[in-house]
């Protein structure tokens, strides 16, 4: 069955708003810019768990389709890449404050960009191991 919230790149990238306002909190990023990402994650999820619940169509298989989608949305969307990206910005602005001979705009972007590159380089092994993880545990329950 198709998905187009995880078959196309520029559709899914958006279910990573939430790392991407992570990624973007440490810089000069107003607070408004983030809410509004963390707003669009949201409706990402709750979207494509709409979606996909619409495709099904089949009576209790409704139910376990929303809710894997939603188990799925909340961990590979949301949860490991957002703590992905704090840490490798934490750590990013952590060295970067230790080294004197930094310009200040290197300091400022410099952990966001990492941050950003490492969600880019990250998210398709995410959603494989999370659903690797999910065929192992949750998905064998329905």
């Amino acid at each position: 069955m198709s998905d187009i919230f995880r078959d196309y790149e520029f559709v899914r990238i958006i279910g990573h708003s939430f790392a991407i306002s992570e990624a973007l909190g440490f810089s000069d990023i107003t607070e408004d810019t983030t809410s509004m990402l963390n707003s669009l994650a949201c409706s990402y999820i709750l979207c494509h768990a709409a979606y996909k619940g619409y495709k099904t169509r089949r009576g209790n298989i409704v139910m376990s389709t929303v809710f894997d989608t939603l188990m799925f949305d909340g961990l590979a969307s949301a949860l490991i890449p957002r703590i992905l990206v704090h840490c490798v910005c934490r750590v990013t602005a952590i060295v970067l404050n230790e080294i004197t001979a930094v310009p200040d705009m290197i300091r400022t972007w410099g952990p966001t960009v990492i941050g950003l590159g490492a969600l880019l380089i990250s998210y398709n092994r995410i959603d494989w191991e999370v659903s690797t993880l999910m065929n192992e545990s949750v998905r064998r329950l329905y």
